[in-house]
């Protein structure tokens, strides 16, 4: 395969095995630098929805000029490693690759000339981390979120990003390993799973051969991520049996100010079957750009 910034970059960073947050974020701040790529760090902003969540970790935007209004914009999620927080999970085998849509955002933003936002954070249990129950509010939209499982928290810095950069862009494709739902659906070394908020569109071009499969939807899905919790307004977690992936965008889409929204659910391509990062989605990410035109 032809050599690009973007490869170059994934090749660099996804066997990268730090779960802080801050060395991670640096060191991929100091990489694109000293090649010369644009790029922007800071720290979540206090107050944010991902800074509520998660208590510190870093945003790096990659070509950062590039914010306009007719531009379409990548969002990550960079979990440097993910124990489910205080909804603990019983295996954390491959979490150093829950970073994965971090990095491909930007590998793809680096080959194709758009701009990216991706943050960089851990989930771990301390004595500030959010729990089950708890409502955050996402003060861009308004909207307060009912934390329906800790481990859920992809979503949240998803949601965070999507508030606050869709306002200025045409449209936002979100990249995450964000479900084993989709793992589910997919099976591994298979597919990455498409939503699409003009799902019609997206089945008529969708093509197999590129490894990705839209995924299904229903106003049902939507219904489900709504709560009736006294001072909550969105849960982030459907209470719906199955259809995890499908939901899980359901709950994003309260955050895209109505803005064309594709994602790309990644969790089956995490790593491979000797637990070694994917150098993966470079050519699907560049397709799903040229359906945002």
């Amino acid at each position: 395969m032809k050599t690009t910034p973007g490869r170059e970059f994934l090749k660099a960073f996804i066997n990268l095995r730090d779960k802080e947050p801050y060395c991670v974020a640096n060191a991929v701040e100091k990489y694109l630098k000293k090649r010369k790529h644009k790029v922007e760090a800071s720290y979540l902003l206090g107050g944010s929805l991902v800074h509520q969540f998660f208590q510190g970790g870093k945003l790096i935007l990659i070509n950062p000029d590039r914010i306009k209004k007719d531009a379409t914009m990548l969002i990550g999620k960079g979990v440097c490693f993910d124990t489910g927080g205080y909804n603990l999970k019983h295996s954390m085998d491959g979490m150093f690759f829950d970073k994965n849509g971090a990095l491909l955002s930007i590998a793809a933003a680096l080959d194709n000339g758009v701009p990216a936002a991706v943050f960089f954070v851990d989930n771990m249990i301390h004595c500030d981390a959010p729990v089950q129950g708890e409502i955050l509010k996402e003060p861009i939209t308004g909207k307060h979120v009912l934390i329906d499982d800790t481990d859920a928290e992809g979503r949240i810095g998803l949601a965070s990003l999507l508030a606050d950069y869709t306002r200025s862009v045409k449209g936002v494709i979100t990249i995450a390993t964000l479900t084993g739902a989709a793992v589910n659906f997919t099976g591994e070394r298979t597919y990455g799973l498409v939503h699409s908020n003009r799902h019609e569109d997206l089945i008529s071009v969708l093509k197999a051969k590129l490894e990705l499969w839209p995924a299904p939807t229903h106003k049902d899905y939507d219904d489900a991520v709504l709560t009736k919790v006294k001072g909550a307004d969105v849960r982030s977690c459907g209470k719906f049996k199955g259809a995890g992936s499908s939901t899980a965008f359901s709950f994003l889409k309260h955050f895209n100010h109505g803005k064309h929204h594709i994602h790309l659910d990644m969790a089956a391509m995490m790593n491979d079957k000797d637990g070694n990062g994917l150098v993966w989605g470079l050519p699907e990410v560049k397709y799903l750009l040229g359906l945002m035109r």
